[in-house]
């Protein structure tokens, strides 16, 4: 497709036109425009994608003094809209001034229309970017207020030319002249805001790696402060679990002798009570014993008055024989031997008497004791009992016991698995510690 240059454009709608706009046109083809090589940068490709070239410039230059014929009017309308907007009404009394920024404005909109594009022109745009970067003014205000230039522009432009279809074209052009502007401006401002990203994330960065590392730290040493705890936790609870199950074992044997002494005491009670029952038996003998002892009192008392009677008969046979004389003598022999064997029986009787007082005296001594005896028996089959009873609870609560320490020692058992599981979790950590610490160096 063959390309038609603007000024063929131009000249092909004025030529319906005046002679004035004919004239117009060949003096902006006259025009000195300038675009410096870029050779090896993308300028080359930006403005061959948007399609300006030296002869647009040479219009642009044309526009220069109409420009600035009106460009009081353009910086007024610009700037009314401008600060209709409270933010950036804030944002120039805090920076600049309405002044300052009319003159700035003034100037850079006539170096626009100077017909030139070299490294002085990209470098103030540049410059302007980096402007907006320092105060943070957003792209939205950026690209908004230049289209607010471009309609004043093109308001401009069509109070100029009244061929609706020139005005069209030469707006383009100045169009394309805003575009390069701002894709300068706006790639400037976009690659000045990158780095600030960039420095702040490697700021941030920085700043994470140190605190990260300071946690880190600190997240090892709790770590290992942990595991030397739980270690020690371990070996306690290990210690513990080990007297526990010694507990445990004493507490069965105790309660086997519990049970055992239980036995041993209701023998004791069973044989108590036998002997009981034997000194029982032993009290009715010598009941009857003392009924002997009386019985045998009674056959003294016989005997004796029979060896009274015995004793008077001999001495009256001794009177009768003294009497016989020489006839009598054979008879005092026998009164002599009667009174004799009198005299012995109640020695005899006597003996036996003493001998029976002496057995009734044991005999009661034996009864009192068997009766204490049977006192204390009673006293201590009654306390044989309470014994047994305490033994039964005690029997009862060693039972409960032994039922408690075998939960307790299984939850015992599952405490020593949980500490060892925090063991081999805190060694986990340590190693994950250990691994963000390689990471947060790595980063």
């Amino acid at each position: 497709m063959l390309y038609m240059c603007p000024f063929q454009k131009l000249s092909n709608f004025l030529s319906f036109g005046n002679k004035q706009d004919k004239n117009w046109i060949n003096e902006a083809s006259e025009e000195t425009a300038t675009i410096e090589s870029f050779n090896g940068t993308e300028l080359v490709s930006q403005m061959k994608l948007i399609g300006l070239t030296v002869e647009d410039l040479k219009m642009i230059k044309k526009l220069q003094p109409l420009i600035e014929e009106h460009i009081d009017e353009i910086i007024t309308g610009f700037y009314q809209s401008v600060l209709d907007i409270p933010k950036l009404k804030q944002m120039i009394a805090k920076y600049s001034s309405i002044d300052r920024l009319r003159a700035t404005l003034k100037q850079h909109l006539l170096q626009m229309f100077c017909g030139t594009i070299d490294e002085e022109y990209i470098r103030t745009r540049l410059k302007i970017a980096e402007a907006h970067h320092r105060i943070g003014l957003e792209s939205k205000w950026y690209l908004g207020a230049f289209q607010k230039l471009q309609n004043s522009f093109s308001n401009v432009i069509s109070k100029k030319f009244h061929n609706q279809e020139e005005a069209q074209i030469i707006n383009n052009i100045i169009a394309k002249l805003l575009n390069f502007e701002q894709q300068l401006v706006l790639d400037a401002y976009e690659k000045k805001h990158m780095l600030a990203l960039e420095q702040q994330y490697e700021r941030v960065k920085e700043e994470v790696k140190m605190k990260m590392s300071k946690v880190n730290n600190e997240l090892i040493q709790l770590s290992e402060q942990t595991d030397s705890f739980v270690q020690t936790l371990i070996t306690s609870s290990t210690q513990f679990n080990d007297s526990f199950q010694q507990t445990v074992g004493n507490s069965k044997n105790t309660k086997e002798m519990a049970t055992e002494g239980q036995t041993m005491l209701e023998q004791l009670v069973s044989h108590m009570k036998l002997i009981h029952d034997k000194t029982k038996q032993m009290e009715t003998a010598i009941s009857q014993l003392n009924q002997a002892s009386d019985q045998i009192n009674r056959v003294i008392d016989i005997v004796e008055g029979i060896a009274k009677q015995t004793k008077m008969l001999s001495f009256n046979a001794a009177i009768e024989a003294s009497r016989a004389g020489e006839y009598g003598r054979s008879f005092a022999v026998v009164a002599k031997e009667v009174q004799k064997l009198s005299e012995d029986s109640r020695l005899t009787v006597s003996q036996i008497t003493d001998l029976v007082s002496q057995s009734a005296t044991f005999t009661s001594q034996v009864v009192a004791s068997i009766q204490d005896v049977q006192v204390l028996m009673s006293q201590g089959k009654q306390e044989s009992v309470k014994t047994q009873e305490v033994f039964d609870q005690i029997v009862q609560s060693m039972e409960h016991n032994m039922r408690e320490i075998d939960k307790v020692n299984m939850e015992i058992h599952s405490l020593v698995n949980a500490i060892d599981e925090i063991g081999s979790s805190t060694r986990q950590l340590a190693i994950s510690a250990e691994t963000i610490k390689q990471v947060t160096y790595n980063m």
